[in-house]
């Protein structure tokens, strides 16, 4: 070995004895930290909680907004936010608040519940022969709640008919992400827009495992082979929080047949991925087929990577509001056994405009993050015209919208925690927004959003008057760091009680509207339009409520008959582009 050879080597040598100093300095003072809380604090805490909360310690110190510690009893919620999985039968419940008894909105389509023959309406009347008059949301959930394998006997009454026993297992089934129009009366969506058959309308609220499989059948039902069918599509990322980046990927793969879909940068903005379209995984349509993309400034995270890679390739035109600018990718890392998650952010990515997506804290609406519809393209909505669309939208998920009691009629004046429940297992705490690791409600269809929240907490203002809700959307998980073990899990639940009316599916509960005119009220004056971004996921708390207060008080009727597309100015909007003739 030459003199040289060996400098180097005696240099490697003493540099790793330095690093090895150093990682042993900080082991050492960490355990004399641990054993002096154990062996002198008045009151020694649990090993386990020591842990948690120097693990969380630690997160914190990272300055990562989207960092988090999951500990090992929030796992299982976690695994579902990120799998979309429920354990259970499958029904989207409220409390009919003329019989006071539990009423079935809507079964899950592949559920227990639908396979079973339950149908939307059904009214619960007894479970395990108790009878269910006066119960609340959370003693009915709990007595339908069990474990996997298990069955549950309902008594339903359906119309005039006598009674029927069902007997339904409970199970654990995927909930889907990829939604459509209107369901029909078997549960099932209609992926064509109601106002117009010929276009195609999908919603894709999350991004699990399963989304951009679904979303594929979902596009063969519009589009078969032979190539008849619609003659444009809608995709709506509207409140989309994110989710799994490699569905969001292959989300795009099925649209762009080649290049750049997305670049993956770590530290430094170094490069050390860039994922690209296959070809043999495009849907095969005409280049020139129209496609619109709907978002707003909840569209976030991977929903964000989905519509910057169809503006960037020519592939879709983008209307509604600028995305919320959400652009780091999260490693999820298993700690050891009874040790929890760490969700840490590893990486960033990039358009394949090679323009960046990411929000970074102080930043302009000048600067250049997230995704923004062409000025010709941009339609915002104030706080009044957002409620509305979003209860219209809530009422027409249901197979018979008729006979769901209408969402947020009213707000908890009691400022009871509120939420949007499914019959599930029974978890504390949901992590779908991870990095607050507060408890928060979850939707059914697997993706819960800022919107949905600052919606259903208005009842339970903070301290400081403003939303308890997380401000954050959901992170961008590497399908390549996920659990390896990923438990059956199902929603997490929140319930309350009111005198009047109860519902399990639409988060803010009251007394119905005894106005049983057709003419809404007359409301007062709402937000100006002239911001760039007026409904941008951040309005006051109390301005908020009022205007949800004012929206309530509109009667059945009005809701039943309102036209959507004046309700919904965006879809409108999209509608117009795809029906207009375009010059040659």
């Amino acid at each position: 070995m030459s003199l040289r050879d060996h400098r180097i080597l005696w240099i490697i040598i003493l540099v790793c004895f330095i690093c090895t100093l150093r990682t042993d300095r900080t082991n050492r003072d960490l355990l004399f930290l641990q054993n002096q809380i154990f062996g002198r604090a008045l009151k020694p805490p649990q090993e386990q909680t020591l842990f948690e909360q120097a693990a969380t310690g630690m997160v914190a110190s990272a300055d990562d907004p989207y960092a988090a510690y999951i500990p090992e009893s929030n796992k299982q919620a976690f695994n579902e936010m990120i799998e979309s999985v429920l354990l259970g039968i499958g029904v989207e419940l409220a409390i009919d608040p003329t019989t006071q008894q539990p009423i079935i909105t809507s079964p899950m389509y592949g559920s227990p519940a639908q396979r079973s023959g339950i149908l939307a309406g059904d009214r619960i009347v007894r479970i395990e022969n108790q009878q269910t008059t006066g119960w609340t949301m959370k003693e009915v959930t709990k007595q339908i709640q069990g474990a996997a394998g298990t069955s549950v006997h309902l008594a339903i009454a359906r119309g005039e008919n006598s009674e029927q026993i069902y007997t339904i297992p409970r199970e654990s089934f995927p909930v889907s992400t990829v939604l459509g129009d209107r369901r029909e009366s078997d549960g099932h969506w209609n992926f064509r827009l109601h106002e117009n058959p010929q276009i195609g309308y999908i919603r894709i609220t999350s991004f699990g495992q399963q989304t951009a499989a679904e979303l594929e059948s979902a596009i063969y039902t519009l589009i078969p082979p032979e190539g008849r069918g619609i003659s444009g599509l809608i995709l709506d990322l509207r409140d989309n929080p994110g989710g799994r980046l490699d569905q969001g990927i292959k989300t795009c793969d099925l649209f762009v047949d080649e290049g750049e879909i997305v670049t993956l940068r770590g530290r430094n903005q170094e490069i050390y991925d860039v994922a690209t379209a296959i070809p043999q995984n495009t849907i095969h349509t005409d280049p020139e087929f129209p496609i619109v993309v709907l978002i707003n400034s909840d569209t976030a995270s991977a929903a964000e990577i989905v519509a910057a890679c169809l503006v960037d390739h020519q592939r879709a035109t983008i209307v509604g509001q600028r995305s919320f600018g959400k652009g780091s990718v999260q490693d999820v890392i298993d700690l050891p056994p009874g040790r929890g998650i760490l969700k840490l952010t590893t990486g960033s990515y990039w358009r394949p405009s090679g323009r960046n997506i990411h929000r970074f804290p102080n930043a302009k609406k000048s600067d250049d993050w997230g995704v923004s519809p062409s000025p010709e393209h941009v339609v915002n909505m104030d706080d009044e015209t957002y409620v509305k669309q979003y209860i219209w939208r809530l009422l027409f998920d249901s197979p018979r919208p008729e006979l769901v009691p209408i969402p947020f009629d009213s707000i908890n004046e009691d400022n009871e925690k509120t939420g949007k429940n499914t019959e599930s297992s029974d978890t504390s705490e949901n992590t779908s927004d991870a990095e607050s690791n507060t408890t928060e409600s979850s939707s059914a269809t697997g993706g819960t959003n800022r919107v949905r929240q600052n919606l259903e907490k208005l009842g339970q203002p903070s301290g400081n008057g403003e939303s308890s809700a997380s401000s954050v959307p959901q992170s961008d998980i590497r399908s390549d760091a996920q659990p390896e073990s990923v438990p059956s899990a199902s929603a997490s639940a929140t319930e309350s009680k009111n005198s009047d009316s109860e519902t399990s599916t639409l988060g803010v509960e009251g007394k119905n509207p005894k106005n049983s005119s057709t003419t809404p009220p007359q409301t007062s004056e709402t937000a100006s339009e002239s911001s760039e971004d007026v409904r941008d996921g951040h309005s006051d708390s109390e301005e908020l409520c009022k205007t949800v207060k004012r929206v309530r008080e509109f009667p059945r009727e009005w809701w039943l008959s309102a036209n959507r597309m004046e309700l919904d100015p965006q879809l409108r909007h999209a509608l117009e582009i795809l029906t207009t003739p375009q010059p040659q």
